[in-house]
Parts: C-alpha cells; sequence; structure tokens
C-alpha cells in the first residue's frame, strides 16, 4: 500500500469555477503551477485542484487568480480520449487548502479549511473543527525534554 500526499503552494493561475452535479453537488476547480528543477533547468507544471461539496462553493469567492493558496491532498491523473486521441491532466483532490493570513484578515475568512474535500467525496463525514483542536502544536509541549 502506497501513501498518496501531495503538497503545494503558489498562485492560483485561474478563478475557482463551480460546476454541479446532477445531484446538486458542487465541484470546484482551479489551476496551481507547481515548479521543479532549479536555474536554466527550472520548469513549471500546471495542476488541476478539486475541491467537492459546500466548501467549493464557500471558498470559490477567495480562490481567484493570483492568490496565494497552500493545497494537500491526494494525486490523481485524469485521463480521457476524445477524437482518438488520449489525453490526461494532473489533479490533487484537495483535502486541505489554506489561505495566508494576511487575506485572512482583509477578507473575514478563516486560513485554514478543516478537512472534508476528498473525504467529503467519498462519502465519509469531514472532521470536525473540535478533532482539529485536540492536536496540539509544538507550543504544547514542555520545554524541559532532553532533545
Amino acid at each position: 500500500m502506497g501513501i498518496n500526499v501531495f503538497t503545494a503552494s503558489g498562485r492560483c493561475g485561474s478563478d475557482m469555477t463551480v460546476r454541479y452535479t446532477p445531484a446538486g453537488k458542487a465541484i470546484g476547480e482551479f489551476s496551481l503551477p507547481v515548479e521543479t528543477g532549479y536555474g536554466e533547468n527550472k520548469k513549471t507544471s500546471w495542476v488541476t485542484c478539486k475541491v467537492f461539496g459546500e466548501r467549493a462553493d464557500k471558498l470559490a469567492q477567495y480562490v481567484k487568480k493570483g492568490s496565494l493558496v497552500t493545497v494537500t491532498g491526494a494525486f490523481q491523473l485524469d485521463e480521457w480520449e476524445k477524437d482518438g486521441h488520449k489525453h490526461s491532466r494532473p489533479v490533487i483532490l484537495v483535502n486541505d487548502l489554506q489561505l495566508p493570513p494576511n487575506q485572512q484578515s482583509q477578507q473575514g475568512h478563516p486560513a485554514q479549511q478543516p478537512q472534508g474535500g476528498y473525504a467529503a467525496a467519498n462519502g465519509s463525514q469531514p472532521q470536525s473543527s473540535q478533532a482539529s483542536k485536540q492536536q496540539g502544536s509544538y507550543q504544547d509541549f514542555d520545554d524541559s525534554i532532553p532533545f
């Protein structure tokens, strides 16, 4: 069994667009650049980020072209055939999306959305914010730990 976790940070290449399934479920999509290499070997690839459910509706007003975001989710390669030609594109099924703190204060929007994007798409319940509050931070540890 492999682990499928992808994290990327960058400025959105497009506004989030939201479409709806016949059942009325929202699917939000936006593009994000991913850079590899350095110097003359630097290459930029674009990934499509998908956000599902109620979060897609709520985040669409904040995820605009040029907005700085950090996404974490599962990597997937969408493949299809059109006119006899095979096509593919890299997709991130977003579990977590973070906006910078300065965007939070300017727009009154929380900087981090609790999990729910990919989990909600699979029919499981998103974790409550109470569960994420129970996860401690590095400040919760005693300074006298000898390592």
